[in-house]
């Protein structure tokens, strides 16, 4: 079960629950607050004061940690990784029951064109960076999410996707148990690796809802990392330092 299905399954138990009623303390709650402090109160507030910000700062670390500690939680920290980027562990299947099946890995997925390097970089509004040394790519497509335009450069050994991500757009990433997720870094900037099993990739609205006609399984390597420039993902069958030193000469 993945985070945003059990958040829908907390939400429909939260609307049923009937909560037991209570005698109204609103007046009574008022007349205390009006009423003027004594000196010892007024002492004793400034005294308390700063021990339960310190225990309430104390608390929110522990659950911090704890989350981040926790399996779930290693889905959640992951959220802060690559900007534009979140990925999630998927659980083990439980004994007996079989794995969720991945969408299919047919192509690029739906709404596909291809076209010129200068057609795309018109269509998608930048000019899509180049890896130095190996020339242009021997295809070009546009692929289009909605209003966000990705551009795909294609090479003999990996798959380039590029875009300007809008505001709080993502590309979701679900890695099965099996599956390697390595942090690394370009340039000095954080990126992450995944390898060692196919995972599944789709994009999320800037509305946090998942696209689904952009759903699709990626079955090579893939190395995503960011810039000032554009987001970007190479699937590929090189290894990590190869594609580390290709994404290194993007601008």
């Amino acid at each position: 079960m993945t985070d945003r299905e059990l958040e829908r399954l907390l939400q429909i138990a939260a609307s049923d629950v009937r909560y037991p009623s209570a005698a109204d303390l609103t007046d009574g709650v008022l007349a205390r607050i009006s009423a003027p402090a004594s000196q010892h109160e007024v002492q004793r507030r400034a005294f308390l004061a700063p021990a339960t910000a310190m225990l309430f700062a104390a608390l929110v670390l522990s659950v911090v940690l704890v989350i981040t500690a926790s399996p779930a939680g290693d889905a959640i920290a992951r959220f802060f990784g690559v900007e534009g980027s979140r990925v999630e562990r998927l659980p083990p299947a439980p004994p007996g029951a079989t794995a969720t099946p991945f969408p299919n890995s047919e192509g690029l997925g739906a709404n596909v064109q291809p076209m010129s390097l200068a057609e795309a970089a018109a269509a998608a509004g930048f000019a899509p960076g180049l890896p130095s040394g190996l020339g242009g790519p021997r295809e070009v497509y546009l692929v289009q999410y909605g209003s966000q335009a990705v551009v795909v450069l294609r090479y003999d050994r990996f798959d380039l996707w590029q875009a300007q991500l809008q505001q709080n757009a993502s590309f979701g990433k679900q890695v099965p148990p099996e599956g390697v997720i390595q942090e690394v870094s370009v340039r000095g900037e954080p990126a992450t690796w995944l390898t060692g099993a196919p995972h599944f990739v789709s994009y999320i609205l800037p509305s946090g809802q998942e696209l689904r006609e952009s759903a699709r399984t990626v079955d090579k390597n893939t190395l995503i990392w960011r810039t000032a420039r554009a987001f970007y993902r190479m699937e590929t069958d090189l290894s990590l330092e190869e594609a580390l030193r290709l994404a290194a000469s993007l601008p």
